[in-house]
């Protein structure tokens, strides 16, 4: 089957016997398909998602689990290096873009990483100090995780939600199986403007 004219620099993923995943540009846009497979070899396209605006470069995904995809990837307008992570679900393989960092800030670009870096700085700052000084360290390169709903993005395991224009930092509280999240305090809080 032709599932596209002009693709390029494509990887392919088995999801499982009768499922694939296929991340590749076709020059102008980044896109992520997934497709089933039958008995006799037959390929039907089931999804796709247009992950980015540009080209990507290099795209290399990984099945993390049975229901989540990662891509690395650079963008072809800024060569700029990228990690998204994708959510599927099973029998449709209907795929779901999961959020990023630099996406929910709305950094668009290598000029503004020192926006990401200060909120990282200061995200940083507080859970240390909030931890009686036990470092967690949150790194730069771990910016691009995935959310669980309800507009949160996760920074090392710290959830950040957006109230307006700005970002609040929470802590988690109750138990792994049922969690709950809480705004810091007044004074606890982060704000990202």
């Amino acid at each position: 089957m032709q599932h596209d004219t002009e693709p390029k620099d494509g990887s392919l993923v088995l999801i499982d016997a009768n499922h694939l995943a296929y991340a590749y540009s076709d020059f102008s846009v980044g896109l992520v398909k997934t497709f089933s497979i039958n008995s006799v070899f037959t390929v039907t396209e089931l999804d796709v998602v247009r992950h980015e605006a540009v080209g990507t470069l290099f795209n290399s995904l990984v099945k993390i689990d049975d229901t989540h995809l990662i891509l690395a990837y650079g963008d072809n307008a800024t060569a700029d290096g990228f990690i998204k992570t994708f959510q599927f679900t099973l029998p449709t393989t209907t795929l779901t873009t999961l959020a990023s960092v630099k996406l929910f800030l709305g950094i668009t670009s290598t000029n503004d990483d020192t926006l990401l870096q200060s909120l990282i700085d200061q995200v940083d700052a507080l859970i240390i100090g909030k931890l009686g000084d036990r470092q967690i360290p949150l790194q730069t390169f771990t910016n691009e995780l995935h959310d669980g709903g309800d507009q949160k993005i996760f920074l090392n395991n710290w959830p950040i939600v957006q109230d307006n224009v700005k970002l609040v930092v929470q802590r988690r509280t109750g138990t792994i199986s049922n969690p709950t999240f809480l705004d810091f305090t007044d004074d606890e809080f982060v704000v990202y403007e």
